[in-house]
């Protein structure tokens, strides 16, 4: 289904609203994943968050035909405080950092995902 741009701001992340309880969404898509070792260096760079094992359901999808990564991931996390603690580290320069000197790397963007929860992304997926 696709969203008209009026409708994309039900998928900004405002950590004001998860650390005052009101928004409990689990599941976010992360962009800007390029380059042939995009899979391998964010899931490395979960785990130098400590969230390699927060999250239930990890997709980052190729483009249709090719074995190239579409550029993007979906990550469900099993708290809205680890949705937290990742827009935390994106908004942090530690994705850059790692990536000096990689013409390709774009700093992360991240919002929340249109399906929400692990069993509406295992259906879709």
């Amino acid at each position: 289904t696709k969203i008209s741009n009026k409708d994309f701001s039900k998928f900004d992340i405002s950590p004001e609203k998860i650390r005052a309880g009101e928004d409990q969404r689990t599941t976010v898509m992360v962009r800007n994943l390029v380059g042939p070792r995009a899979r391998k260096d964010f899931l490395k760079f979960l785990e130098k968050g400590g969230l390699q094992d927060k999250f239930t359901f990890f997709y980052m999808p190729c483009k249709e035909h090719r074995d190239v990564r579409a550029g993007f991931a979906f990550v469900n996390f099993r708290s809205a405080n680890e949705v937290l603690k990742l827009w935390d580290m994106v908004q942090g320069s530690g994705w850059m950092d790692a990536h000096a000197g990689d013409s390709h790397c774009r700093p992360l963007a991240m919002s929340y995902a249109r399906f929400q929860g692990h069993d509406e992304l295992m259906s879709h997926f």
